[in-house]
């Protein structure tokens, strides 16, 4: 069955949500002392907020 344009896309956002948890994950599991774990934790949790927010409005662009 070929692949189409959809689900290419949709391959696409999947990923770019997986390397957006895999980045909080490794901000957040991160030993830097440099950084308090909750200032660090509050920035990575609204980096990932930001990064998932422009996947789902791109994935509602495509369902319309």
């Amino acid at each position: 069955m070929p692949r189409t344009k959809h689900h290419t896309l949709e391959e696409r956002l999947r990923s770019g949500e997986a390397e957006a948890w895999a980045e909080y994950l490794e901000t957040t599991r991160s030993r830097s002392t440099q950084y308090d774990y909750e200032e660090l934790e509050m920035w990575a949790w609204s980096r990932l907020q930001e990064r998932l927010t422009v996947i789902a409005a791109r994935r509602n662009r495509i369902a319309a």
